[in-house]
């Protein structure tokens, strides 16, 4: 399942593997998600272009590392749509609960939530941890590299006692 790439700052592993948990619910170009009541004006476009972007400036820079995705949405409507995609290892797309939580934060926690929950599944499935967890939105999109890069040494300054 999976992009196979390097993460540098995740030595001394040749290979790493790790768990993209895509969250949230999908909005359209003119309207944010937290605004739409339901799905049905959802936009397939923001889906593609942040998945477009993964792939270009984060998947394909790093070649030696594999990737999962669990995918968690409030949009069924877009759900066969996101997993064609993604082509995540579990996935769940429900309808949007909104009414319920009466709050966009608390509607984000429980889809993070979700992701996350399905991830720790499938770890306990396979008998080990992913070595890296990221938490992407939908429609996060990448526009440039940004290769990780160690810390110099001493870029940070070292108190000369400790309390």
């Amino acid at each position: 399942t999976g992009y196979v790439g390097e993460l540098p700052w995740v030595r001394p592993r040749a290979q790493v593997s790790v768990a993209a948990c895509l969250f949230g619910k999908v909005g359209s170009l003119t309207t944010a998600a937290g605004y739409m009541q339901g799905d049905k004006h959802s936009s397939p476009a923001l889906v593609r272009e942040g998945h477009a972007s993964l792939v270009r400036y984060v998947l394909a820079p790093n070649p030696r590392a594999t990737v999962d995705f669990f995918c968690h949405s409030w949009n069924p409507s877009l759900g066969t749509y996101i997993n064609a995609l993604y082509r995540p290892v579990l996935s769940k797309h429900e309808k949007d609960r909104m009414v319920e939580f009466m709050d966009v934060a608390k509607s984000a926690l429980f889809s993070i939530r979700a992701a996350l929950r399905m991830k720790m599944a499938h770890e306990k499935k396979r008998g080990r941890r992913y070595d890296l967890a990221m938490l992407l939105r939908y429609d996060l999109a990448f526009y440039q590299c940004a290769p990780p890069r160690r810390p110099r040494p001493r870029a940070v300054p070292r108190p000369r006692r400790y309390c």
